[in-house]
C-alpha cells in the first residue's frame, strides 16, 4: 500500500460498546467489542501495521459513554457519588421532557432520553480517570504509538 502513498489505517469504532450510538458509545474503554474481534487480535493487527510502516488511527471518542458503563450506572445512583461530576446533569423540562432541544440521531426516544449517551465533564476527577486510557493506547509489541 506505501506505492500508494497510504501511511494508516483508519480503524472505526472497535471498542465495547452496546451499540445504541454506532459504537462510540463505550461501556469499556479498554475491550474490544467480541463481534469485532479480541484485543491481542488488534494488538497483532498493530504490530503487523507497524512493521509495514503504516500507523494506526483508532476512532475512540473518550468524552462519550455509554449508558451501561460503570462510570454511568455508579453516577445515576445519587448526587452524592463520586462519579456523579463525570458527566453533565440538567433537570428535566417543567414537563418532564429533555432539559433542552437538542435531537439525538441513534434512535432515542422522548422520555427515555436519560439513557442516551452522555458526556462526560472536564472535571479533575474525570480527567483523571481518562488519562490512563490515553496511555494504554498502544501497541504493547511496539514502542511506537498508534
Amino acid at each position: 500500500m506505501s506505492w500508494l502513498g497510504v501511511d494508516a489505517i483508519w480503524i472505526a469504532p472497535c471498542y465495547a460498546s452496546p451499540g445504541f450510538g454506532h459504537g462510540y458509545d463505550l461501556s469499556d474503554y479498554y475491550g474490544i467489542n467480541p463481534i469485532h474481534s479480541t484485543l491481542e487480535d488488534f494488538d497483532d493487527l498493530a504490530t503487523e501495521a507497524h512493521s509495514l510502516e503504516l500507523r494506526v488511527i483508532v476512532d475512540i471518542v473518550p468524552n462519550h459513554s455509554s449508558s451501561v458503563h460503570e462510570w454511568f450506572q455508579q453516577a445515576i445512583q445519587g448526587r452524592d457519588n463520586r462519579y456523579r461530576d463525570y458527566y453533565l446533569w440538567r433537570d428535566p423540562a417543567p414537563n418532564g421532557g429533555p432539559p433542552n432541544n437538542w435531537v439525538s440521531h441513534f434512535g432515542v426516544r422522548p422520555g427515555r432520553w436519560t439513557k442516551a449517551p452522555v458526556s462526560t465533564t472536564a472535571t479533575s476527577s474525570s480527567r483523571n480517570s481518562l488519562i490512563p486510557i490515553g496511555e494504554t493506547q498502544r501497541c504493547e509489541k511496539s514502542s511506537r504509538t498508534f
